[in-house]
């Protein structure tokens, strides 16, 4: 989760919102997918953007001999203490710059997570070149970008998550293949979230109500098994994309992906 979202306890939250327990799902299937054989190495993943780390948190758990780094500029020296302590019988290492990292952990990284953070970016460009220099980033890392899907769908949830954009696919390509990154693969997910999005836009747009308040997730409060139901669907709901994909069907959703290497 962004830090922007927390409401109180950056690091012990208790009810996730099934968005961020669906999009877990996603990502450890794409990560399979890039790496086949991922019980059976040791492999280094870069978390750029890794917000209150819960996402690697759950990684670490699926992928035991994995070594994690975790990289938030919104760290403050208290949260870093806080999960220091908390991982230090667990190869999670967490840092409030990549330059701390790279000073730390010198070899290159196997994957870097790019998880819904370019958006954050107003260069995003200049700064996936920048990233793409690095020590920690070789000619065989593997990187596996998120973002939001559709300008059309900008709100005020994008204003206050501090959004400067979102991307179509093409674009999305675009952006990396300027930035020297050959991308492989590259979808969408979470269709179903569309037509909420939709009725949100139009009724910001034709300013039917007041604005709201807009809440992160940290504000979420659990509805029990409703919870398992919404998680499950959104899975659900990425499986079909992925395998429409896969015969030559390209559904929309209201994210997108890509994997890419250095050229």
């Amino acid at each position: 989760m962004d830090l922007v979202e927390i409401q109180n306890d950056a690091l012990n939250l208790k009810d996730r919102h099934p968005w961020e327990l669906a999009r877990l799902e996603v990502v450890f299937v794409l990560v399979q997918q890039i790496f086949p054989n991922l019980n059976k190495h040791k492999y280094r993943i870069l978390d750029i953007g890794c917000g209150d780390t819960f996402l690697i948190d759950r990684l670490s758990e699926r992928i035991p001999q994995a070594e994690f780094v975790a990289v938030d500029i919104a760290f403050t020296p208290e949260i870093i203490s806080q999960l220091r302590e908390k991982y230090q019988s667990r190869p999670i290492y967490v840092y409030d710059s990549l330059e701390g990292a790279q000073a730390e952990n010198p070899a290159s990284a196997d994957l870097v997570l790019l998880l819904d953070v370019i958006e954050h970016i107003k260069d995003d460009i200049g700064f996936l070149n920048h990233l793409g220099q690095q020590k920690l980033v070789g000619n065989n890392t593997v990187f596996l970008v998120t973002a939001p899907a559709f300008q059309s769908m900008f709100t005020q949830h994008d204003v206050y998550l501090k959004h400067y954009r979102r991307y179509n696919n093409s674009q999305l390509k675009r952006c990396l293949a300027k930035a020297g990154l050959n991308v492989q693969r590259a979808g969408y997910f979470f269709s179903l979230l569309l037509f909420p999005r939709l009725l949100k836009c139009f009724t910001e747009r034709a300013a039917l109500s007041g604005l709201k308040q807009e809440k992160g997730g940290g504000a979420w409060k659990s509805k029990g098994f409703l919870d398992k139901i919404i998680k499950e669907t959104l899975f659900f709901d990425f499986v079909l994309s992925h395998f429409a994909q896969k015969i030559g069907i390209k559904l929309p959703g209201l994210s997108n992906y890509a994997i890419c290497q250095k050229n």
